[in-house]
């Protein structure tokens, strides 16, 4: 996403995928999710809002009407609780979607945000810098297919 800081120089990657997952266990416990109004009294596992440093992961703004139900503070703790069977989450599909424990859920949900990389504008553009910066491009490039999943 893009953070509000003018001392920094941002240039977006490519776009990333957050879809819906929840564990089969999940599944199985409560009723059947065919729509967003069935997750509207749920809650989803996602970011605690008032924690996000990044406007464009608010809950709100990616999915209207909908609710934070368990908060954590990075993608790791997410992806955990969602598999110990939390609750549904918002989750980047590049963690997802290859993962036997997970099933998408609602698959018209397909919300793309940027990959960005930001530097400080004022330091100067060292060689340690340059290099990963460009190491950063080129795996970027090379994942495509899991930022942005069939």
């Amino acid at each position: 996403g893009t953070v509000a800081n003018s001392r920094l120089a941002t240039e977006v990657l490519t776009q990333y995928a957050l879809r819906l997952y929840a564990s089969r266990r999940y599944l199985d416990a409560h009723p059947p999710i065919t729509s967003l109004d069935d997750l509207r009294t749920r809650g989803l596992v996602f970011y605690v809002d008032a924690l996000l440093t990044v406007r464009e992961l608010e809950l709100g703004s990616l999915l209207e009407g909908m609710h934070v139900g368990f908060g954590c503070t990075n993608v790791f703790a997410q992806l955990a609780a969602v598999k110990a069977g939390a609750g549904v989450g918002l989750l980047h599909a590049f963690m997802a979607e290859q993962d036997p424990e997970l099933e998408r859920v609602l698959p018209q949900v397909d919300v793309r945000l940027p990959f960005s990389l930001s530097v400080r504008r004022a330091a100067p553009l060292t060689a340690a810098t340059s290099l990963v910066c460009d190491a950063l491009r080129s795996e970027v490039a090379r994942r495509a297919d899991e930022l942005l999943p069939v």
